[in-house]
């Protein structure tokens, strides 16, 4: 049983680096725990530990994230954080132990100016709780013809849907190479 600082910081808030201390031999659920302890005013519109996603800041490279990378990962349209090319966030499975090669490994040791861990929150999954969603792709969608016709047709069968405004224009349906995208909910 070691324990370590492990360094973490908001997804989209600038300066928001913070220190938790935890055993390695205690699970994610642990660790998710303790974040919204340490953060109770940033975090207080979340009821439960299980609101935040945790994902471990490594590059590419297999380096940790200094606080200048932390600052450059921002949530997409689906509110899923990415960072810049160099940058791999794999989310943290909440039942692995910390110690897990998968997130930390045995021989972790942490650095001065490192961010180990990125938390992200997403109001928009609390409230999945009484509204369907539908996200995938149709591959080949452009030599389909009337896939898209089809495709509002089915939404229109469930009595409606919700479609996501990101910057300042709908995102419902939009193309990727030729696979159709799709993000509905009601």
């Amino acid at each position: 049983m070691v324990k370590f600082s492990r360094s973490c910081a908001n997804v989209g808030l600038v300066g928001s680096a913070f220190d938790v201390e935890i055993d390695d031999s205690e699970k994610v659920a642990e660790l998710k725990d303790m974040i919204k302890a340490k953060n109770p005013h940033k975090l207080a519109e979340f009821d439960h530990a299980n609101d935040l996603h945790l994902f471990v800041a490594k590059a590419k490279s297999g380096k940790w994230l200094d606080g200048a990378g932390a600052a450059a990962v921002t949530l997409d349209e689906f509110e899923q954080p990415h960072g810049s090319d160099g940058i791999v966030l794999k989310k943290v499975d909440p039942m692995l132990y910390i110690k897990n090669a998968k997130h930390f490994g045995e021989n972790f040791q942490p650095g001065e100016g490192q961010v180990h861990v990125m938390v992200a929150t997403s109001e928009q999954e609390q409230l999945q709780t009484s509204l369907w969603l539908v996200s995938g792709s149709i591959d080949n969608a452009l030599d389909t013809k009337g896939i898209r016709c089809k495709l509002y047709r089915l939404v229109g069968e469930r009595l409606g849907y919700y479609v996501r405004r990101v910057g300042g224009k709908d995102i419902a349906f939009w193309y990727e190479d030729k696979s159709l995208r799709f993000h509905v909910q009601k």
